[in-house]
């Protein structure tokens, strides 16, 4: 249509059966309107059939071409591919069963034939750069690092993460962070997750500077990339400042509490064998051991042992008999200060081999 002469030069030399040629936009543009009330929509159909014959309904088979739509220019002698679709049969099809598959193909520069980019398998997973496609969006590179993620909420200053793999920025190794437009900002914050065969950590940077690390083994650094150089009893976390303060801080409500326990067990009071209790209730610090509280210090700074109510600076409670307070001396010179559980009236002092009473 709109020649009287069928180009025989298409794709390289293929002279399709029907054609349609015009010059301009009007004149080389397809429309194809649907007036009807209801839903309904213009439809164009491909279909594919093994029939040797027109008329045919033989089955078709797996892998085989449903339909393509080809974009192809002119190189000034022939018109050559420059993007396709083309749908597949997806599996082995059956009565009222025909998996299908799209894919998605550009050409590169310098060449003549479209090279696969991306496809839509037959269980709706989107694979680019593969045709192995593993999971609902895979990608896969050889040679290009970057996956960017780009907000336009911002118009002055658009915000872009970026996933980053290859040997640039080391083997085996994945790096997400966040920059600008001018690829400025973030450059010196992001999360690495290095997998190779000797080397399998997790890092946090901020500033050029490492903060965190997970280690292989599950130890966590903070201020240290080495945390397993530590005590191995007491290297599951580790915060480090070798060059100057440190510390860490727990934050509780005006009425609430803070604590660190040490557990054994998540029953009664495995749960909080020993620890330090903080009460911002009534200012109050409790130390534990065995489950039960030891040493309570009040707000005002008393400090009861054996007592949660010590009414005096230091306030000693014993009621079975023992040691109250022993001072060791050299060899065998001691002071003990011993409750009397007997008559429970008096106090026993003894030194060394000797003792008194009051």
């Amino acid at each position: 249509m709109g020649t009287s002469s069928a180009r025989s030069n298409i794709d390289g030399g293929n002279t399709p059966q029907t054609q349609f040629e015009g010059v301009g936009y009007p004149g080389a543009t397809i429309s194809l309107t649907r007036n009807s009330a209801d839903s309904g929509a213009p439809g164009f159909y491909f279909a594919k059939t093994r029939s040797a014959s027109v008329g045919g309904i033989a089955a078709a088979q797996a892998g085989d071409t449903v339909g393509q739509i080809i974009w192809t220019a002119s190189d000034g002698t022939n018109t050559i591919k420059a993007a396709a679709i083309d749908a597949y049969v997806d599996g082995t099809p059956g009565p009222n069963d025909m998996p299908g598959r799209l894919v998605f193909s550009t050409t590169a520069d310098g060449s003549a034939t479209p090279t696969e980019r991306m496809r839509i398998d037959s269980l709706g997973r989107v694979g680019i750069n593969t045709t192995t496609v593993q999971s609902i969006l895979h990608l896969s590179t050889t040679n290009l690092s970057d996956l960017r993620f780009t907000t336009t909420a911002e118009t002055t200053d658009q915000k872009n993460w970026v996933f980053q793999t290859g040997t640039a920025i080391g083997a085996g190794t994945f790096r997400l962070r966040a920059i600008n437009d001018a690829n400025t900002d973030g450059q010196n914050a992001y999360i690495l997750t290095k997998s190779g065969t000797s080397i399998q950590t997790h890092q946090w940077l901020t500033a050029g500077y490492e903060r965190l690390r997970l280690t292989s083994d599950g130890k966590l650094g903070l201020g240290t990339s080495s945390p397993g150089s530590y005590e191995d009893y007491a290297s599951k976390l580790v915060v480090a400042n070798t060059a100057g303060n440190n510390g860490m801080t727990i934050v509780s409500a005006s009425n609430g509490v803070g604590a660190l326990f040490f557990a054994d067990g998540t029953v009664g009071n495995e749960k909080n064998r020993g620890g330090i209790y903080y009460s911002h209730i009534d200012d109050s610090l409790q130390a534990l051991t065995a489950g039960s509280a030891r040493v309570h210090i009040t707000s005002g700074g008393n400090v009861g042992i054996g007592t949660t109510s010590p009414n005096a600076k230091l306030n000693v409670s014993e009621s079975t008999g023992a040691s109250l307070f022993r001072l060791n001396g050299l060899n065998t010179y001691n002071l003990d200060i011993t409750n009397n559980y007997d008559s429970g009236t008096r106090f026993d002092f003894n030194i060394g081999s000797g003792s008194g009473a009051c």
